[in-house]
Order: structure tokens, then C-alpha cells, then sequence
């Protein structure tokens, strides 16, 4: 049995979780697509968590941020910019690395990592030169996005997704963590800001997010 689409690759890649810009082969999960969305546009922090091998990632990727992708499209055309914008971090397509050897593409540094996925944001939609972020903390970045993406009627919303962060949670320590920390919550906390948060996590790794409890006493609020 072949397996054919437009660039010849398969488009079902079995164990392997679909990626952002493979949403057209990806279905059957409407429902569930739809009911992240709503709780995103609701709720500024949620939850999914789920077991390992359920589609998490690929529901997150193909179906939530492919979808925001399209509504932004079509709302480009009516309304004159994006309204909407969805980062998923880390990048699924990892193993970039910096000039000095470093990966900023994944949970080992994430605040760098993350601040760099809006940056590639910026570039990808603002047709005009903006204000350097080097340095700059990361609700300075996320006020950066808002700003490129707002619409004529004023609309501008940001969904950032957290993926697999139990990988961040069971790793080493780090002294940086303690500061991605306090700039993660500090964006949380914002509400100056139309952002929403989205922490998907692995099932038998969700008690690892009590570490966030005395810093997000609403962690636990809105599950999934």
C-alpha cells in the first residue's frame, strides 16, 4: 500500500506527532479542537493534560495552532492584519544550534527559547522596523506581538502553548530557571495584556506542577 500527497511525503506519520503546517491531513478531533480554542479565549490559564501517545501535541499543533493560523488568515483579509497569533513551544523541528553550540529550541533554555520563537513571529509579520528586545523581559516581547498582529477593529490576542513541559519539570535544575520563572508568571499575571497560556502535560507527570502552585496559587484552576 502507497501512501502519496502533494510532496510525496506520507502524511500520516504514525507515532510521530504532526506538526503546525500538517493540520489539512489531520481530523476527526473537531470537538476537541474547538474546545481548547474556546477555553484559551476564555481562560488565561489552562491546563491539558492527558496520557502519553493520546495526540496531545498533534490536537495542540495540527489542530488548535493550525487552525488559530487560518482564522488569522481570513481575518487578514477582512480586517487588514492577523487579530490572532499562536506560538507552541519548543519547535518541534529541534536541534538548531547557536554559534556557540547552545539550543534555544527546546526546555533546556526555555525563557530564550521562547523569546526567540516571538521574535521569529515579529519578523515573519511586521512589514516595519520595530524596537530592539534585545535584553528586554518577556512581556516586552509579548507586548511586541500584540502590537504587530492588532487589527483594524482593534482585535489582537496571543495564545502561547507549552508543550511536553514535563520535560522542562523532570530535567536538572538550573540557576536560570528561577528567573524564566518569575518572567513566566509576571506575563501570566499582566492583564494589560491579551495573552493566554496553555501548560500541556503528560498525565503521571501532572503532580510535578505543584512546584508552580506558591508562585500560581490558580494553577490548578481550569483543566482539561
Amino acid at each position: 500500500m502507497s501512501c502519496m500527497s502533494p510532496n510525496n511525503a506520507c502524511p500520516y506519520p504514525g507515532d510521530v506527532s504532526f506538526h503546525e503546517n500538517e493540520g489539512e491531513y489531520f481530523f476527526g478531533r473537531e470537538n476537541e479542537i474547538q474546545a481548547i480554542i474556546d477555553k484559551l479565549t476564555s481562560w488565561r490559564l489552562t491546563i491539558l493534560y492527558g496520557a502519553s501517545g493520546v495526540g496531545k501535541s498533534s490536537v495542540l499543533r495540527a489542530g488548535v495552532a493550525y487552525e488559530v493560523k487560518s482564522r488569522a488568515k481570513e481575518n487578514k483579509d477582512l480586517y487588514g492584519n492577523y487579530g490572532w497569533v499562536t506560538l507552541v513551544y519548543p519547535p518541534i523541528n529541534q536541534g538548531h544550534l547557536n554559534q556557540d553550540g547552545s539550543d534555544d529550541t527546546n526546555w533546556k533554555n526555555p525563557l530564550q527559547g521562547i523569546k526567540n520563537s516571538l521574535d521569529n513571529i515579529i519578523n515573519k509579520i511586521s512589514n516595519k522596523q520595530t524596537e530592539s528586545l534585545e535584553g528586554k523581559s518577556l512581556s516586552k516581547y509579548i507586548e511586541q506581538v500584540l502590537n504587530c498582529i492588532r487589527d483594524d477593529n482593534g482585535e489582537n490576542r496571543l495564545f502561547i502553548i507549552l508543550d511536553q513541559i514535563e520535560d522542562y519539570l523532570l530535567r536538572e535544575r538550573k540557576l536560570e530557571d528561577a528567573e524564566f520563572e518569575r518572567q513566566l508568571v509576571q506575563a501570566m499575571e499582566d492583564r494589560d495584556m491579551n495573552v493566554s497560556f496553555l501548560i500541556a502535560i503528560r498525565e503521571d507527570a501532572l503532580s510535578k506542577l505543584d512546584h508552580f502552585k506558591y508562585l500560581i496559587p490558580s494553577i490548578f484552576d481550569e483543566r482539561f
